[in-house]
């Protein structure tokens, strides 16, 4: 199984469930293909648009990687700045957890709740 993040702001997010209670927001397949459709219908809707949507991709690809390796070699691998992975099995995510642990980013008491730890 895999999981996915969005950061949106909470007036994209009720716009967006707005417009899809109301049956407007044209379905693709594909998360990724829909939720760019969504955001510009949202922008181009005919009844009540978004003035202005501003989506701050400059320098992502050293936040973003789309290939859940630290082989430098490949278009868009993990490194130290990466916050979201794309396309990862449950067993990569234990990996990267492991590691963030490892280098203090979070703490795990036995009981098994998690704080942020001294290196965050």
């Amino acid at each position: 199984p895999r999981g996915l993040v969005r950061a949106l702001s909470m007036d994209v997010v009720r716009h967006i469930a707005r417009l899809s209670a109301e049956g407007r927001l044209r379905i693709i397949s594909g998360d990724d293909p829909c939720l760019g459709v969504h955001l510009r219908q949202l922008v181009k809707d005919e009844i009540d648009p978004i003035p202005l949507l501003v989506i701050d991709d400059r320098d992502s690809y050293r936040a973003f990687a789309m290939e859940p390796s630290c082989n430098v070699g490949l278009w868009s691998p993990v490194s130290e700045r990466t916050w979201v992975v794309h396309h990862v099995t449950a067993r990569q995510m234990r990996c990267m957890w492991d590691a963030d642990i490892a280098a203090g980013y979070y703490e795990q008491s036995l009981g098994g709740s998690v704080a942020l730890g001294t290196a965050a």
